[in-house]
């Protein structure tokens, strides 16, 4: 167990820099494990080439990053981005499959 579970065992949505979060913690699914795993992929990326992987300016303009790079989203985040109410009527792009 890492020092910030045990000052908070209570844990959000909102992790640090937009810039290290996963795609499925940009729509609103519940934080985990594997987002620090996104996270330190995310920062090794960054320090091998010195600039940042997926440096978004929004929420939405972070998501578009990310799937220019991996393509689509899977459908269950897909669903997710739906279902959450901050991206009513909103669109995500269609950037096809690599």
């Amino acid at each position: 167990m890492g020092f910030a579970k045990s000052l908070s065992p209570e844990m959000t949505d909102y992790v640090a820099t937009r810039w290290y979060r996963p795609p499925e913690l940009l729509v609103g699914a519940k934080y985990g494990t594997p987002i620090d795993i996104w996270a330190v992929g995310c920062i090794m990326a960054e320090l091998s080439d010195t600039n940042p992987l997926f440096p978004g300016n929004d929420e939405m303009d972070q998501l578009f990053q990310i799937m220019k790079c991996l393509g689509d989203l899977p459908d269950n985040i897909q669903a997710c981005f739906q279902a959450n109410p901050a991206y009513k009527n909103l669109l995500l792009p269609k950037v096809g499959k690599i």
